[in-house]
């Protein structure tokens, strides 16, 4: 995916395995990029919950299960709100 992404002029930050700081550094590089960009686009390959309605991405080293504190977990709602930064957002 990141190649051809990558093909279609994409600027890709690829990363494998991400803990959650890891995860928070990489969406603010994101958010950086996004908001000079034309087009964010926003391909996530990884494991995820789903509560209440709303989407997490899980990071590395996270087992959400019962009674896991969620809080600790990145919305996607966020991640797509970053990506909103673009002129011309995509998902």
């Amino acid at each position: 995916m990141a190649a051809a992404l990558e093909r279609l002029g994409f600027t890709v930050l690829k990363k494998f395995d991400l803990d959650r700081l890891e995860m928070e550094d990489i969406l603010d590089q994101f958010s950086d990029q996004a908001r000079a960009a034309e087009v964010a686009l926003v391909f996530y390959a990884g494991h995820g919950v789903q509560v209440d309605g709303r989407q997490l991405p899980v990071a590395g080293g996270c087992q959400p299960g019962a009674g896991a504190d969620l809080r600790r977990l990145i919305l996607l709602d966020d991640v797509l709100k970053e990506a909103s930064q673009a002129s011309r957002p995509g998902w």
